[in-house]
């Protein structure tokens, strides 16, 4: 398998609300020495962000940022969607001007997501 399939699965993962077998796919993927790319970490950062693991979920936004590996508007989403759902306003304020200084187009979800970690 090479990287596409390993994304397929982990977004297969992600739809079915399976959080830990996305990153069970996440860890073998590097394990078999494949590079991960954003849609790899984007899923699995959603994955986690929807069943309310909004810890992993930054962990593993973390962790790409950590690989030199740059957020898109996707990655960015799912990383806000858990600062909502774990209503860390600061982390998601932190992540909107990451968004900005790093030209990443700022929509309309990411600043409802963003609304919604400060309630």
């Amino acid at each position: 398998p090479d990287t596409i399939t390993y994304n397929a699965l982990i977004s297969a993962c992600e739809k079915a609300g399976d959080w830990e077998l996305s990153i069970g796919m996440l860890d073998r993927l590097q394990g078999q020495r494949l590079q991960a790319d954003v849609v790899s970490f984007s899923a699995v950062v959603s994955a986690c962000a929807n069943a309310g693991e909004s810890v992993r979920a930054l962990d593993v936004f973390n962790a790409m940022q950590c690989a030199a590996i740059e957020p898109d508007a996707v990655a960015y989403s799912a990383a806000l969607l858990a600062c909502k759902v774990g209503e860390r306003w600061q982390r998601a304020l932190g992540l909107l001007a990451q968004m900005q200084d790093s030209d990443v187009v700022l929509d309309e979800f990411a600043f409802s997501a963003a609304i919604g970690a400060c309630r």
